[in-house]
């Protein structure tokens, strides 16, 4: 609860997966455990539900809840076909909102995938954020998450903004 203070069960977006689970999401909650969380940690990695637009409560979406919190975002990209398209509105829709995206991460989460070969290099060329990192597919038995996630993102250039010139690609 100090973490997370709303669990919901259904795999949905959280505001109608709250409404299904008779939940009423107050995003000041959600704000206050975040202070809390920050007050006694160098770093705290907010995850989103579902994507930047997607509604928490009503119109109260993602997108409204990193503006009130000031975080920067790192858009999470499962580059599979589609990717592109996905990742131009994402960063779109958060520069209309003013928010600041510090970079995003290629997520392959399958073994092979023909639109995963070219996503990267597309990416790149296509908008001026930086690819903080690749993480390729990995049976979830064969490694611990944390082994195969931690050195595969350039952490320096997410929380400082601050690139050392190693923007990785993907596969």
């Amino acid at each position: 609860e100090r973490i997370c203070p709303y669990r919901l069960d259904a795999p949905l977006a959280p505001d109608v997966a709250a409404r299904l689970e008779n939940v009423r999401i107050d995003p000041a909650v959600i704000a206050a455990a975040f202070r809390a969380l920050e007050q006694d940690h160098d770093v705290t990695l907010v995850e989103g539900a579902g994507g930047l637009l997607v509604p928490i409560l009503n119109r109260y979406t993602m997108a409204d809840l990193a503006r009130d919190l000031d975080l920067p975002l790192l858009v999470v990209v499962d580059s599979k076909l589609g990717a592109i398209n996905h990742t131009l509105l994402t960063l779109e829709a958060a520069t209309a909102r003013g928010l600041t995206v510090r970079g995003y991460v290629l997520n392959h989460a399958s073994a092979a995938d023909e639109a995963a070969a070219t996503n990267a290099s597309v990416l790149a060329r296509s908008m001026d954020v930086a690819c903080l990192g690749s993480i390729n597919w990995t049976p979830s038995a064969e490694r611990d998450p944390g082994t195969v996630v931690a050195p595969a993102i350039d952490w320096n250039l997410l929380f400082t903004g601050k690139d050392e010139h190693r923007r990785p690609t993907g596969p």
